[in-house]
């Protein structure tokens, strides 16, 4: 009886250290997600400002964007 005992215990506590493992590593998991995730929003915002910033010739190519002091952003 006391053998089933310490082996339901034993159980019993190998179950908690590895769902607190596996939940220790899912938070990782979320966590290294999310900064890729962020990478990429970064990224994405930093195109769009450019794109935003940029021109374009009449063969659709893009050309260098033009400073907001020159004389071709007044007209």
């Amino acid at each position: 009886m006391a053998d089933d005992l310490s082996i339901q215990v034993a159980s019993s506590m190998m179950q908690m250290i590895a769902s607190r493992g596996s939940s220790e590593l899912s938070m990782k998991l979320m966590k290294m997600q999310a900064q890729q995730e962020q990478s990429v929003v970064a990224m994405l915002t930093q195109q769009a400002a450019s794109l935003q910033t940029a021109g374009y010739n009449s063969s659709g190519a893009s050309v260098a964007p033009i400073s907001k002091g020159s004389v071709d952003a007044a007209v």
